[in-house]
């Protein structure tokens, strides 16, 4: 006769009976639902919800000197798609700057699908087959980009308010990842050899051209990738550790009036998650 499976279902019950009192003291407060809801999940009894779908659209700056090189970008196309991965629906829009608004635009999207498998295992290689299938065909269209001619402009605020006013999906999480230097050359400034303007000068020009406004970056995590101090080329100034801090500092001002929920600046790859290490990436801020 067989006692283990008795035994068993007598502390299962008694187990859920003890977190269901849990949950119904805790119904006053509002409390008690959630650690129901963990437990259950943790003893199989229900699927834990699905993680928020992710909408990243990532901005190739490939003007003179900016990071957006064909080795930096896979880098961060090779971050960013195993998180993504497992988020189906999520999408990945790539993004060429060019020396206008109109030049400005998407070169290739993926989305991840749905996939079938239910098992975990199972599930897991779907997720990296998909991602082994994703890299290229994002990457493929801007084979073209690498041979064309290099923006003499670097309308970075034009393409960043661009980019942010997109339409997605209005479940999804958002966030911009920028590839650039920073370095704005327009009206605005010249952030390559000019003196930085003031914040509050930068803000104003800002508001005059109705870029980045109040609003246009509401809940959007903004990510600056590769961007650091770099070497003299030709008559631009170098870029000290000072003046990259002065540049970041603008943006950062820049894009939380415009309602970023997060700015940071990466001196190599982005990390998309929020729950990494803060220096993971060579984060500054």
């Amino acid at each position: 006769m067989n006692l283990a499976r008795p035994i068993f279902h007598r502390k299962t019950r008694l187990l859920l009976s003890g977190l269901l009192v849990v949950a119904l003291t805790g119904c006053g407060d509002g409390s008690g639902a959630p650690v129901f809801e963990r437990a259950a999940n943790a003893l199989g009894i229900t699927d834990p919800p699905a993680p928020a779908a992710l909408s990243v659209d990532v901005l190739c700056d490939f003007s003179e000197g900016a990071p957006c090189t064909p080795k930096n970008l896979s880098e961060t196309i090779s971050e960013i798609l195993p998180v993504l991965a497992s988020r189906p629906g999520s999408e990945v829009r790539l993004w060429v700057q060019g020396e206008d608004v109109s030049s400005t635009e998407i070169v290739s999207t993926i989305t991840v699908p749905r996939y079938k498998s239910r098992r975990r295992h199972t599930l897991e290689l779907e997720e990296k087959a998909w991602v082994s299938q994703a890299r290229p065909s994002l990457l493929r269209p801007l084979k073209p980009v690498w041979s064309a001619r290099q923006p003499r402009r670097s309308p970075i605020a034009e393409a960043l308010t661009k980019t942010a006013l997109t339409e997605v999906p209005q479940d999804h999480e958002r966030v911009i990842v920028a590839l650039t230097d920073g370095r704005e050359v327009t009206r605005l400034g010249n952030f390559e050899s000019g003196s930085l303007p003031s914040r509050d000068t930068f803000l104003s020009r800002l508001g005059g051209e109705a870029l980045l406004l109040p609003g246009s970056c509401k809940g959007i995590r903004v990510l600056f990738a590769f961007l650091g101090p770099s070497p003299n080329r030709g008559p631009s100034r170098p870029m000290s550790l000072g003046r990259t801090q002065g540049i970041e500092e603008l943006w950062r001002a820049a894009l939380l009036r415009a309602g970023a929920r997060e700015v940071r600046f990466f001196a190599l790859r982005p990390v998309i998650e929020e729950d990494e290490e803060p220096m993971k990436g060579g984060a500054r801020s």
